[in-house]
């Protein structure tokens, strides 16, 4: 579920953006399950992305093609590669598609796993400009309204005033068409093209496996200029822990 919203908020800012860039550090004040919240610090640069919120940070690299996530908590991170995250993203997807085989000859069966995943599957998209536009940390933004069915609903806010750096949310777009999650929301994700610029504000509503998850976050400060490197530093003294990505996909594809 954490990636899956993750994943949500990335696609809302990266649809649309022009060509050019400019290095950035947004400061958001966010809501989470549980009545969780607090202030998240994201770092956009040209080659790495960095975002903090609460206990846990996620750097991604894109020369490196890695992604490393730190605990505060633990004092701990570790890394992964793209292509390790790919592997488990595909093993995920295989495991899927297995499960939906065998439920063929079960069709109450398969109509209760289809209502627990969201019922997402052939839902109606609509992707629609809202009609409440309003300033955020001093730029002018425009609202809009997407959802799928009774599964998702999103309601961003953008501005065409800020132009972040593109590498990021073209990687991160090839790893979640990787992600069987996010592929359920493939239509839903190819409407949202038509938002444009830069997402300041966001709320977002999911209904899966029973559950309604709902998180929000709302720029409270932009900034523009060179960010230095010790902005994507790993804090001194936290331990490297192994990757959890390693060897899940192979344990995965054991299972299955």
């Amino acid at each position: 579920m954490r990636f899956l919203r993750f994943s949500c908020a990335v696609l809302a800012a990266a649809v649309a953006l022009p060509a050019l860039t400019e290095d950035l550090t947004i400061v958001s004040k966010f809501t989470g399950p549980m009545n969780t919240g607090g202030t998240s610090t994201q770092y956009f640069s040209s080659s790495k992305f960095r975002s903090a919120q609460g206990d846990s940070e996620t750097i991604f690299d894109v020369a490196a093609s890695t992604i490393t996530v730190i605990d505060n908590r633990k004092k701990e991170y570790w890394t992964s590669t793209l292509a390790e995250m790919n592997s488990l993203m595909s093993a995920a997807s295989d495991q899927m598609k297995q499960m939906q085989e065998k439920m063929k000859d079960n069709p109450m069966a398969a109509q209760m796993m289809e209502k627990m995943m969201g019922g997402s599957g052939a839902a109606a998209v609509s992707v629609q400009k809202g009609p409440n536009p309003k300033k955020i940390a001093g730029y002018d933004c425009d609202h809009w309204v997407a959802s799928m069915g009774e599964s998702m609903k999103m309601e961003m806010w953008t501005t065409s005033a800020i132009t972040p750096p593109t590498q990021f949310w073209e990687a991160r777009q090839a790893q979640m068409s990787a992600n069987p999650m996010t592929q359920r929301y493939a239509k839903l994700f190819e409407e949202m093209k038509k938002i444009k610029g830069f997402t300041l504000a966001e709320t977002t509503s999911i209904s899966m496996m029973g559950r309604n998850v709902g998180s929000s976050s709302e720029a409270t400060e932009v900034k523009k200029g060179p960010i230095p490197e010790s902005a994507f530093a790993i804090p001194a003294g936290y331990k490297k822990v192994e990757s959890p990505m390693k060897d899940a996909a192979a344990k995965m594809k054991t299972r299955g």
